[in-house]
């Protein structure tokens, strides 16, 4: 049990991340830098205490906590924007 509610937007940047495939495509996609993005992701890790993307000088991939993690709240914010969208 989280005694801390995470940021929304951390959670919103490591799904960026993750379906972008780098911190690059990501940030440019969100017109933030990559250092912010990086920054906010190890925020998230911290604050969950879990290790959420391994990380390579070319590449990124999300660890088995951080694809459980994508499965449960990527459609909370695809809801989101939809339920958005109808307004």
């Amino acid at each position: 049990m989280l005694n801390n509610l995470p940021n929304l937007n951390e959670l919103y940047y490591f799904i960026q991340v993750v379906q972008a495939g780098s911190f690059a495509k990501a940030a440019n996609k969100l017109g933030v830098t990559s250092s912010a993005l990086s920054q906010n992701v190890k925020s998230l890790e911290k604050s969950l205490d879990l290790r959420l993307l391994n990380r390579t000088t070319r590449s990124i991939s999300p660890t088995n906590a951080g694809e459980k993690l994508l499965a449960q709240i990527t459609p909370h914010f695809h809801a989101i924007v939809g339920g958005l969208n109808q307004l």
